[in-house]
């Protein structure tokens, strides 16, 4: 009887989740014996310093873009809080969409590897090659990571 009891009411949870309420983080739903028997949600907490740190590198001349393969909802929401500007912003990329926007702004004149991307993201005209950092912090990254001038890993032990 409590097990149903609890069971039903993480069936009501589950039914009352809407990408809304969810926000930027992920729903998991525990399924036991084909029926919900519990909700998690889960969101990645960003470090304390971050948004001060994009101010310092702002303070220095570096123009700092998000490239993340989170879903917009969550690089929004990161974005704003560390002050990066929506059109900086690029969410749901693959590793390869990653590097083809460092490339294009680590080597601009080599055009090929600059295809398929937003005028947006290529340097401006005159300014000849741009030095890139990219900062990362999974497996996912090593293609962006390996591409850019200055590689940055950012890697708690024993998560990957």
């Amino acid at each position: 009887p409590a097990a149903v009891a609890a069971a039903d009411a993480a069936q009501r949870l589950a039914a009352e989740i809407t990408s809304e309420q969810a926000g930027s983080g992920s729903v998991l739903y525990v399924i036991v014996d084909g029926v919900v028997g519990g909700v998690m949600l889960l969101d990645d907490a960003l470090k304390p310093q971050a948004a001060a740190t994009v101010q310092q590198l702002r303070g220095l001349g570096v123009r700092p873009i998000l490239l993340t393969g989170d879903r917009s909802a969550a690089a929004r929401r990161v974005a704003r809080a560390v002050g990066i500007g929506e059109a900086d912003t690029h969410a749901g990329l693959l590793p390869a969409d990653k590097q083809r926007i460092i490339l294009a702004h680590t080597w601009p004149q080599d055009e090929p590897r600059a295809q398929d991307l937003e005028q947006s993201m290529l340097p401006r005209a005159g300014r000849g090659p741009l030095v890139v950092g990219f900062v990362g912090d999974g497996l996912n990254d090593c293609p962006a990571l390996a591409s850019a001038h200055v590689g940055i890993v950012l890697q708690e032990v024993g998560t990957q």
